[in-house]
């Protein structure tokens, strides 16, 4: 190729051939032009381009781009959605259905997630069952087990929903969880034991006494001492109510206190008791007249209750009383004092009243006094002979009021 060389004088008042520039007296080829083999300047025809003066050839469009047009000084990407498969195009083809590209100026489409290029080249779409998530893929991937592909052409797998499961890879829908079973998210690929049930594959209520709570139990709880479970199929112990007790393990109801005793949790005061574990006897001084009770009653004024486990109070003998409740002895109805010179005899003791008065008192149970007090008239506190107990394994003749071991 040669450059068109103009002399000094030749070339004043002229002008170069169209898609050059006289530089220096030269006609040089301007961007999109060439010079040719016999000197003179051609538009790059379509598919071609030359970007910088002076070229002496013209540059094809490489694969991914196009000149539409000649006398081009660039080349153009393809299209999103578009390729270009070869050199020196002049247009841009379209991606086929189900293929796209995802920048501009690529040489090929891929196919779109939901689809897969076979090993022939062919865009195909994944089958019920799996998916591909991704362009270009070349496989499709099965549903992993909790998921699940309904149609074909899916970009992705279903999650099994809650109460449903799927246990197997490649799965076109979930199965519905057994009777007794359920899920806890969804997903999954197995069910578990509702709460109140237990097992794995075939699932069994938890039996009266026993329970479970949480899912997926393979086994159950018994109910605790102070607790009851009263029915199958239960999600959880109930306490024995205040008056009632189970002292065992796996208890389906609670037992009622005896009369002359009682129940009641004091661990559980603000819960009103409930959950004992066993039932207490009625101390002295107190009793209970039926069963069921969560409390005892204390004897009244002028009763007196000398034993525990007492199911009923006993009124103090003519001519003693006390005062307030809840006593296990009874004294002598008038105090006595050095004026009305009241003596206490065997089976009493004295107990002051103020720094005057005294009070002959039945001794407690258990207790003995052999001693016959002397009269008020001389009494010193010396003189003052308490009740004492019996030494094992002897015991009282009487309730209250004692005056010998046997």
């Amino acid at each position: 190729m040669g450059l068109m060389v103009l002399s000094e004088s030749s070339f004043a008042g002229l002008t170069c051939p169209t898609g050059s520039t006289l530089s220096g007296g030269t006609c040089i080829a301007n961007p999109g032009y060439t010079h040719t083999v016999n000197g003179g300047i051609a538009p790059c025809r379509a598919g071609t381009f030359s970007a910088t003066p002076g070229a002496t050839g013209c540059t094809p469009a490489s694969p991914g781009t196009y000149v539409p047009t000649q006398a081009a000084q660039q080349a153009t990407p393809a299209d999103v959605g578009y390729y270009v498969p070869n050199q020196a195009a002049t247009s841009q083809t379209a991606c086929s259905a189900n293929t796209t590209t995802t920048t501009t100026g690529q040489i090929g489409c891929s196919s779109v997630p939901g689809y897969f290029r076979n090993i022939q080249g062919q865009i195909r779409p994944c089958s019920a069952g799996s998916y591909s998530a991704n362009l270009g893929a070349s496989f499709c991937t099965l549903a992993a087990p909790g998921s699940y592909v309904p149609t074909e052409a899916a970009s992705q797998a279903t999650a099994a929903d809650l109460g449903y499961y799927v246990p197997s890879e490649g799965a076109t829908s979930p199965t519905a969880c057994p009777a007794n079973s359920t899920t806890t998210t969804t997903g999954q690929s197995v069910c578990l034991a509702k709460p109140g049930y237990y097992g794995l594959r075939t699932f069994t209520p938890c039996s009266a006494g026993t329970y479970s709570a949480i899912p997926g139990a393979t086994g159950c709880f018994p109910a605790t001492p102070g607790n009851y479970v009263a029915s199958p199929a239960a999600t959880a112990q109930t306490p024995c109510p205040a008056g009632s007790y189970s002292a065992a393990q796996g208890s389906t109801s609670c037992t009622p206190a005896s009369p002359g005793s009682y129940a009641y949790n004091i661990n559980n005061k603000n819960a009103g008791g409930v959950g004992a574990t066993g039932q207490t006897y009625c101390s002295y001084g107190k009793y209970s007249a039926t069963a069921g009770a969560s409390t005892c009653t204390g004897a009244s004024q002028g009763y007196y209750v000398a034993t525990n486990g007492a199911t009923v109070q006993t009124q103090c003998p003519s001519g003693y009383t006390n005062i307030g409740g809840g006593n296990q002895t009874c004294g002598v109805t008038a105090p006595i004092t050095a004026a009305n010179g009241g003596t206490c005899s065997a089976g009493h003791f004295v107990a002051r009243n103020d720094a005057t008065t005294y009070t002959c008192t039945l001794c407690s149970p258990g207790t003995f006094n052999s001693s016959v007090t002397v009269s008020a008239n001389s009494l010193q506190v010396s003189q003052f002979v308490p009740c004492g107990a019996c030494a094992a394994p002897r015991k009282t003749n009487q309730l209250i009021g004692s005056t010998a071991c046997q």
